[in-house]
């Protein structure tokens, strides 16, 4: 996911305007405070923010207790596919049978 300082700074307004019931003028400059204030630190013009960080051991113990694949992914708020790929990601690698060339 690219960072869009534009598209973040409507998303933090329309979030601050929703969830706290700032103005819009008001919750406009502290959306373009917070990304440029980001971007300062940060540099440069684009970032990689992932959507989520995943806590596999929290999936593991999860999938171990026997909860099922859909349960965990609505508690994480993340992907099925995600949690079967994050929980891939811990198997070892299968070896296959390597014979010797003639």
């Amino acid at each position: 996911m690219s960072f869009d300082p534009d598209t973040t700074r409507r998303a933090i307004a329309q979030r601050l305007e929703n969830s706290y019931g700032l103005s819009a003028l008001v919750a406009k400059q502290f959306a373009t405070a917070a990304v440029d204030e980001m971007l300062r630190v940060h540099g440069g013009d684009q970032h990689y923010i992932p959507k989520r960080v995943i806590d596999r051991e929290a999936i593991r113990a999860e999938r171990a207790a026997g909860v099922s694949v859909e349960v965990i992914s609505r508690r994480h708020g993340i992907s099925t596919r995600t949690v079967l790929r994050s929980m891939a990601q811990d198997k070892p690698k299968k070896l296959t049978k390597v014979t010797e060339l003639p």
